[in-house]
């Protein structure tokens, strides 16, 4: 129940995490589009071929979707995709995970 980042920030190796119910939300995901390379490849014009993408879901992508996430929910706070990895350590730290662990580096 570990995901192996290869090559993340400072072209380290990383294990994180995964809990069963984003592993239950991935496997609905992967039945939608079932690329060979990327969990979440680059789609076409109107979204469609992703089973043939041959690259990755471009940051801006993402960016994007957090930024709409977060209109969504009213807040005015200041917040990026990289706040979600503060958020998940401290959510792991008070969950009781030893610190050591939350940025163990394989």
């Amino acid at each position: 129940m570990l995901i192996h980042v290869r090559g993340g920030k400072g072209n380290k190796d990383r294990y994180v995490p995964l809990p069963q119910r984003t592993l239950d939300i991935l496997r609905e995901y992967w039945k939608t589009h079932r690329n060979p390379v990327w969990i979440f490849p680059a789609p076409g014009r109107g979204g469609i071929g992703m089973s043939t993408a041959n690259e990755p879901m471009p940051k801006s992508s993402v960016q994007g979707a957090f930024r709409a996430g977060l209109k969504e929910t009213g807040s005015n706070k200041r917040a990026s995709v990289h706040t979600l990895r503060h958020s998940y350590a401290t959510h792991l730290l008070e969950a009781g995970i030893n610190l050591r662990l939350i940025g163990h580096e394989a």
